[in-house]
């Protein structure tokens, strides 16, 4: 029998317990929000010196000094900047007190790092813990699988680091990163990225177009597509080049001198070496990665834009009334204010059935018969400044902002393909005829002088 004294001094001997528990969770709860929400950072002195090279395979990337990373890119900008940023069109953005740095990467080693920021004057390196931006997670995988995958990885990740840096006095901004796993910052230049900062667009529209590689793009087609997003009221078109013929390469340069293509430099490093964005290897984990890197590096290169679309070379977005699709999204910015973004339904014309209006010289107009609109397949444009980042089929709003349906009486993305049979399984379905393209008249001649110039 428990005596009442013996029973005094167990609930005793509990509440003990408890305030040493709570006291230890209270100082991890604290530790955790002082390391991770709010990491302080650290000058050390820092000298150049130059170092054995990591891979001399790649030429787009930089190869971390101390992991399996890939680091692509380095976009810096003011945590505290306002919604649309300040200044005239073209100008930059205003910084702060301090920078937040995205990384972009393509990452094998599953392991937390540490951001090593360089200044002008490569005196000191500042040295922060990096915080996961994003990260691509593959979810069609069994649960073993993932922790296989954890401890074992077999491809590499599409993930972004955050690295905050002061903003030193007289405004001198971080001109360099690199992100090491050790703790201990390289020496040698070369394995920094420079920290870019976008330039401010105010009232244009940009396109990502994703990955341009040798994958039988007809060079006539492109030129329908390009035509037709400049009359559409496309400013910018960010394409990633991975390698293509002559033909597409005269293309891409007549459009980079007119000054509407960005066209960034693209590879896929590490392991497997040669492997490709090809047909074949599309369901492949690493294909999807490799892919959503650029998606993911376009929100951060675009960011000084007002809107920015996201699909590939084979689409577009038109608007059902007469209007340019710039001029429409400033209407539907207004009708929903509190919208990050426009997602769209998707209508499919089919290259694999007869033409409707053979006679036509141009795909747009000889192909007219189409699928109803249809929520599959569906892309966005999405506001830069409302949105923290996003994927193929998907954008992430920040807080107190939403995602917006359009309906397809407003805007559909036309998607010119042949069949899907790997999904659809058959191509005979309910088909309907759309006329909407005969509106664009004028586009048969674009197409003619530019393949005129271009030799095509």
């Amino acid at each position: 029998m428990v005596t009442r004294k013996r029973w005094m001094n167990l609930k005793s001997c509990t509440r003990n317990r408890s305030r040493v528990c709570l006291v230890i969770v209270t100082v991890i709860s604290v530790y955790w929000v002082l390391t991770v929400l709010f990491p302080r950072g650290r000058f050390i002195k820092w000298k150049s010196l130059e170092l054995p090279p990591r891979d001399t395979s790649v030429k787009h990337f930089v190869k971390g000094r101390d992991g399996e990373i890939y680091m692509y890119s380095a976009w810096g900008s003011s945590s505290g900047q306002p919604e649309g940023g300040a200044g005239a069109a073209n100008d930059s953005y205003p910084l702060g007190d301090a920078v937040e740095i995205v990384v972009t990467t393509l990452d094998k080693s599953r392991v937390s790092y540490d951001c090593c920021v360089l200044y002008q004057n490569l005196e000191m390196v500042y040295v922060i813990s990096a915080r996961v931006y994003f990260r691509y997670y593959v979810t069609k995988m069994k649960l073993k699988d993932r922790f296989k995958e954890y401890f074992e990885p077999t491809f590499y990740v599409a993930r972004q680091f955050s690295c905050r840096a002061p903003v030193l006095t007289e405004g001198v901004a971080p001109s360099r990163v690199t992100l090491t796993s050790k703790g201990q910052c390289s020496t040698d230049l070369k394995d920094y990225l420079p920290v870019q900062y976008p330039k401010r667009h105010r009232g244009q529209l940009a396109l990502c177009a994703k990955i341009a590689h040798s994958g039988g793009l007809d060079p006539i087609k492109v030129i329908e597509w390009f035509e037709l997003q400049k009359i559409l009221g496309v400013d910018k078109i960010l394409i990633y080049d991975m390698g293509n013929p002559a033909s597409l390469n005269r293309l891409f340069e007549h459009y980079q001198r007119q000054g509407i293509l960005d066209r960034q430099p693209y590879e896929l490093p590490g392991e497997p070496k040669g492997r490709s964005l090809q047909e074949p290897l599309k369901r492949t984990r690493q294909f999807i990665q490799d892919e959503t890197m650029a998606v993911l590096e376009c929100r951060q290169r675009m960011a000084g834009y007002d809107y920015v679309i996201s699909h590939d070379v084979d689409e577009m977005i038109v608007p059902r009334q007469e209007v340019t699709l710039k001029q429409f999204l400033q209407d539907k910015r207004k009708q929903h204010p509190q919208s990050a973004g426009f997602y769209f339904f998707t209508q499919f014309f089919l290259t694999t059935w007869e033409p409707t209006n053979p006679e036509e010289n141009l795909m747009v107009k000889r192909y007219r018969k189409a699928t109803p609109p249809r929520w599959e397949c569906y892309k966005y444009v999405y506001l830069p400044s409302r949105v923290y980042t996003s994927l193929t089929h998907e954008f992430f709003p920040k807080s107190y902002y939403t995602g917006t349906i359009l309906t397809p009486e407003e805007a559909t993305l036309h998607h010119y393909r042949a069949c899907p049979f790997d999904t659809w399984g058959t191509c005979t379905v309910y088909a309907q005829t759309d006329d909407v393209m005969k509106r664009y008249v004028d586009l048969d001649e674009r197409v003619r002088r530019v393949r005129e110039v271009t030799s095509t």
